[in-house]
């Protein structure tokens, strides 16, 4: 709360003597600056020439007296008494014609019981009247020591004579009796050469390979600043360290690098620009978390950063840069680590300092919506220092063969953006392939200054179709040494990326699943094309025809592999969205029953399009080495290539029960021949619904009804199934395969 005017007690009396002596000293009017008052060079008992006091306590006695008794600077200081009485001391007359900014300080010491408030004024009028207030009010912080109160010339003062400044003492209640002390007072315009605004700018707080820590300052202007006298500490501000005792000056945008061995730290970084300066006592920096402070040569406080340490996201060897120098020291979004090649910019722009002109990509996002669409974004943001407009956006499926990977969509930013407002961007994707794709969103404008942020890299997955990929071959009871393993085919048309792909078995005793992780740099499987998830590398020993270094063929997952039990046990194979793409229980009599032993022999899929829960549809491998993985099983039916046609009928269709299209009919075509024919419903997910038909005899046409409902006779949801048809030649064994999609109407 700021005070003005008098108090009710005395104020007519006091406001008179004011403007009566101001008016006689109006030709002693003080025009030399840096002005500065110890109260020193007067007699006990009274005031410097032109300082005024109030005579409240006591008529015709000054209420403040100079005083030998406790003075900042020695001998003497000015003293008041009694913080339940209304009093004020008054300058002496000031000319500021020629002063266009300054500032106005003095020390101040009280004893526990004064705990009255003192304001600060101005007057324009030689003292006739204090309209103008002057800093923040004088309160009680606890502490009985010397303090230094500092304000800005109020600029209602600049270039005016007759001006004054009054400190006032509001009463308090609390306090009837104590002390107050006033010592050392200046007016001091600014010094050009000081305008400038020194920051921290840069914090080597953990370096290696011997180099020295260090600190660097950035003058963000306006105007020049003179170093001399500056002070810097860590977090024990109680001891603070000058920076330079002689003059210094820093233009504005110039750097200035602090250490405790300029010799030491060239050494280290050699071809620093600007000036570098030793530190007698520069503070010891806590890699665990600590405080840089820059202080004035009058002890204010300019500028303080705490950061928060080493740790996994902020290594050791790299700085912490500031990004803009105008911006908040205390945000943490104003900081971050240098990426600059030298891991550090002593004496040079911040490798992340902010630019005139700059947007970033951040962020990115993928949804798989159920009728078959992809929904990505990102978010653009401008980290200049303007307005931007004609940005532009493209997002690029990276894991595409094509050259720079392949464009899904351009967007056009509505603009403009305002500096540091950003603004999501969506696209949609139709049709992508199966799998985990890398998308890379990059951020365009003619006018960007910095190229390296504007691309966001983010992780997009669509489900793998019913059927693609199947698990095709497992090893469960290996010869001692050797690794147990499980392969899995691509029987599809599209390559499936396996990146973040997951094998789990049978929950153990405790109820939880083991399961093995395909890492995220996980191989493309092309069609035809197989993949062995294996224990360990021991699996090359034993198959001396794969090799370590096809990445396609053998996957080690870095999470650890999951148990197979030989007396049975379950393998399911889940796409990244967590999608069941396919599933076998098996058991050890699945293996030929002539076998004897069947240590280090594995189970080997026979159709690749048959049902894999099918016991018929597994058997032992037949070759000496006991197992194939990486190529053909040994007992593999050959595919067809023969063509065939699946429709449906009506499609849409809508089973509400009203009568009118509650179902579809499925009619197939197969060539010639006796076939096993199965029919299957899967959504769009992947996820099987219903099976219509399952290994059933068929010749040329056949018909199937589905009334849209899955395997426990609930309704399905509205939207885009799957039928998925399955024939095996019963003389020749040929395999031939048809899908089409149904869409599940609701009424409107």
């Amino acid at each position: 709360m700021v005070f003005r005017g008098g108090f009710l007690p005395g104020r007519t009396r006091f406001v008179c003597i004011a403007a009566a002596l101001s008016l006689s000293a109006a030709e002693a009017q003080i025009a030399t600056f840096p002005y500065n008052e110890g109260f020193d060079s007067v007699f006990t008992g009274h005031l410097p020439a032109g300082w005024l006091s109030t005579s409240a306590r006591n008529p015709g006695v000054d209420d403040m007296a100079v005083s030998t008794s406790t003075p900042r600077s020695s001998p003497q200081c000015v003293m008041a008494v009694n913080a339940t009485v209304a009093q004020a001391l008054t300058s002496p007359v000031f000319t500021l014609t020629a002063v266009t900014k300054g500032e106005i300080s003095l020390w101040t010491r009280r004893s526990a019981s004064f705990k009255a408030h003192v304001v600060c004024e101005g007057s324009s009028d030689g003292g006739a009247t204090f309209p103008f207030a002057v800093g923040d009010t004088l309160g009680y912080s606890g502490s009985t020591s010397y303090s230094q109160w500092v304000a800005p010339l109020p600029g209602e003062l600049a270039g005016r004579e007759g001006v004054r400044f009054r400190w006032r003492i509001v009463p308090d209640a609390t306090g009837t009796t104590g002390t107050m002390r006033f010592d050392d007072v200046a007016v001091a315009p600014s010094d050009p050469r000081e305008e400038g605004k020194m920051v921290i700018n840069e914090i080597m707080f953990a370096p290696i390979s011997g180099e020295p820590e260090w600190v660097e300052l950035a003058n963000a202007g306006p105007g020049t600043t003179n170093l001399r006298g500056m002070q810097i500490s860590d977090a024990s501000t109680g001891s603070k360290h000058t920076i330079i005792p002689v003059d210094l000056l820093v233009a504005q945008g110039e750097y200035v690098v602090l250490t405790r061995d300029s010799v030491l730290l060239a050494g280290a970084r050699l071809g620093i620009p600007g000036r570098v300066i030793s530190v007698a006592g520069f503070p010891s920096l806590n890699n665990g978390g600590d405080e840089v402070h820059l202080f004035s040569s009058r002890g204010e406080g300019l500028d303080s950063v705490a950061y928060a340490g080493v740790s996994a996201s902020t290594p050791e060897g790299l700085s912490l840069e500031r990004w803009d120098t105008g911006g908040v020291s205390s945000d943490p979004v104003n900081w971050g680590l240098c990426n600059d090649p030298a891991r550090g910019t002593p004496g040079r722009e911040n490798s992340i300092a902010r630019r005139e002109y700059d947007i970033r990509m951040s962020g990115g996002n993928a949804r798989w919506r159920e009728d078959g669409m992809m929904e990505i974004g990102a978010t653009v943001c401008n980290v200049g220092r303007h307005s931007v407009q004609d940005v532009s956006v493209e997002f690029i499926d990276m894991t595409a063969s094509a050259p720079g990977g392949k464009l899904i969509a351009r967007v056009e930013v509505p603009g403009p953006i305002g500096p540091r407002d950003s603004l999501p961007v969506p696209a949609m994707w139709e049709g992508p392939a199966p799998g985990n794709h890398t998308v890379a969103a990059i951020a365009m404008m003619a006018a960007d200054q910095r190229r390296a942020n504007d691309t966001a890299r983010f992780l997009a997955s669509a489900p793998a179709p019913p059927g693609n990929v199947v698990i095709n071959e497992i090893m469960f009871a290996p010869l001692a040494g050797e690794a147990e393993y499980i392969e899995v085919f691509n029987a599809g048309d599209c390559p499936m990326n396996l990146a973040g792909w997951t094998l789990t078995d049978r929950p153990g005793v405790n109820g939880k699943w083991n399961s093995a992780r395909v890492n995220e740099d996980g191989p493309i499987l092309e069609p035809g094309g197989f993949a062995v998830i294996a224990q360990d590398s021991s699996i090359f020993r034993f198959f001396p025809g794969i090799t370590a270094l096809d990445p396609r063929t053998i996957i080690l997952p870095r999470g650890g592999f999951i148990t197979l039990n030989n007396e049975g046990d379950d393998v399911i194979l889940h796409d990244p969205l967590g999608n069941t793409v396919d599933s076998v229980r098996y058991v050890p009599d699945w293996h030929n029953p002539a076998l004897l032993d069947r240590t280090g022999v594995s189970l080997e899929r026979i159709l690749v399009r048959g049902l894999s829960s099918d016991a018929s549809n597994w058997t032992s491998c037949v070759l000496p080495i006991g197992g194939t993985p990486g190529s053909a099983n040994s007992v593999a039916a050959p595919r067809s290539t023969s063509a065939t046609t699946l429709s449906c009928r009506p499609n849409p269709f809508s089973p509400d029960s009203d009568g009118k299209d509650d179902a579809t009919v499925i009619h197939y075509n197969l060539p010639e021949g006796v076939w096993s024919v199965s029919l299957r419903v899967f959504d769009v997910r992947g996820r099987l619904i219903r099976r219509l038909v399952t290994a059933v005899p068929g010749a040329g046409k056949g018909d199937a009804v589905w009334d849209g409902r899955d395997d426990e006779r609930m309704r399905g949801r509205v939207g885009i199934y799957v039928i998925l048809l399955e024939a095996v030649n019963q003389k020749s064994g040929e395999i031939i395969t048809a899908k089409s999609p149904v869409v599940l109407a609701g009424r409107l």
